[in-house]
């Protein structure tokens, strides 16, 4: 009988420490520093790739793809991740594509599965 006189307090001890869960509603941002829109650069040469990530609860998985305008793509990067920020700072070489306009696709979750994708055009010649 002694037992079940300390079960509310330990009920009422439990119930107080609980959290309540965080939902997660916010996009993650990101930030395409380079190339600019519409950049033309050369076949067979690097194009700067730069891109800024953030998100309020924490970042899940990126891609960044090259999208031919046929519908290919070329994956740039990707990376599966835990963080609030995160900066991407590559150059990506240009060898074995057709000339053409292609997009630079970005696309990025967090672990409520919230998804951004953002993209810029550029000419490759």
């Amino acid at each position: 009988m002694r037992k079940l006189t300390w079960l509310p307090v330990f009920l009422a001890a439990f119930t107080g420490c609980q959290k309540e869960a965080i939902i997660d509603t916010v996009e993650p941002d990101i930030q395409i520093l380079a190339p600019a829109a519409d950049t033309v650069l050369p076949l067979g040469g690097l194009m700067p790739v730069k891109v800024d990530f953030s998100e309020n609860l924490g970042l899940h998985t990126y891609f960044i793809w090259l999208v031919a305008e046929d519908g290919m793509p070329t994956l740039v990067e990707k990376q599966h991740l835990h963080a609030l920020r995160h900066e991407v700072r590559l150059d990506f070489p240009l060898n074995g594509l057709a000339p053409g306009t292609y997009e630079l696709r970005v696309e990025a979750d967090d672990h409520d599965q919230n998804t951004t994708n953002a993209a810029v055009s550029v000419h490759l010649q």
